[in-house]
């Protein structure tokens, strides 16, 4: 019981770790747009407050024009921790609008709309929309992810430490369900499309390695559901269950990291 107690608090803990930074993703608070006619630039300021603008920035900014797209910009960082201004050529004639949407690397985006006047000596005109705290698809894929995660600590603990508790191979065989339903729709997520500005190299990483622990899950299950027909067999297919199970919660735990350094968080 000893080897539990110090075991299961230092796996949440790097669950609640990887959770944390999936809950610090906000939205821009402000986004200023001002257009210089002389020179035909768009200067936009944005207001994003982070502790680190090396791992928590505006990663995209989207430019639009009359409702079609100009100019996708997608950055590293961000200047500042709190407000910065990038400058984008555009021309705009009278009437014209404009259009800025600024999405945070983590979830969330911002969006102001400018319109030049049609006639000297008439008003500019600044839209703005509510914020948006939508998190982007790889936010979803990273929750469904982590709460595999979570169940399948429960699946590894209680073969070993919940054999006292009535039925506990019943919520073993749920609990490895659930988890392996949501560990397969967070690797189908991987194919919906690569995050923008992030790592190649990292990403392609993230998804091979996505690949081999899918198949490791599939191998895990189907053990743990032949063993009702093994016969004799039934003590070494346990082993082979137990200890892919195990190189599973490893692997599953390895590729977030990876993930996250893919996406820029690490």
């Amino acid at each position: 019981m000893r080897t539990l107690g110090v075991r299961f608090p230092v796996l949440l803990a790097i669950a609640l770790f990887l959770f944390c930074g999936i809950a610090i993703a906000h939205s821009p608070s402000d986004l200023r747009l001002d257009y210089d006619q002389g020179t035909s630039t768009l200067r936009v300021t944005v207001t994003h407050q982070v502790d680190d603008s090396s791992s928590h920035y505006v990663r995209e900014v989207v430019i639009q024009k009359n409702g079609v797209t100009v100019d996708t910009v997608t950055y590293a960082s961000q200047p500042s921790r709190e407000s910065f201004t990038y400058s984008y050529p555009l021309t705009l004639d009278p009437g014209d609008l404009a259009r800025v949407t600024a999405r945070c690397n983590i979830g969330g985006f911002l969006t102001r709309e400018y319109t030049r006047p049609s006639a000297q000596g008439q008003p500019s005109t600044a839209i703005p929309t509510t914020p948006s705290m939508a998190p982007s698809p790889w936010v979803v894929h990273a929750a469904l992810l982590l709460a595999a995660i979570f169940l399948f600590l429960g699946v590894s603990v209680l073969p070993t430490y919940g054999k006292g508790i009535t039925g506990w191979y019943r919520y073993h065989t749920v609990l490895a369900m659930i988890g392996g339903i949501l560990a397969i729709l967070a690797i189908a997520m991987v194919f919906v499309g690569i995050p923008s500005g992030s790592l190649r190299n990292a990403w392609d990483a993230h998804v091979a390695l996505g690949l081999i622990v899918l198949a490791i899950l599939l191998f895990t299950l189907g053990a743990g559901i032949y063993r009702k027909w093994a016969g004799g067999h039934k003590g070494e297919v346990r082993t082979v269950h137990l200890w892919l199970g195990r190189v599973l919660v490893v692997l599953v735990l390895v590729n977030v990291v990876l993930g996250l350094s893919a996406v820029g968080i690490f």
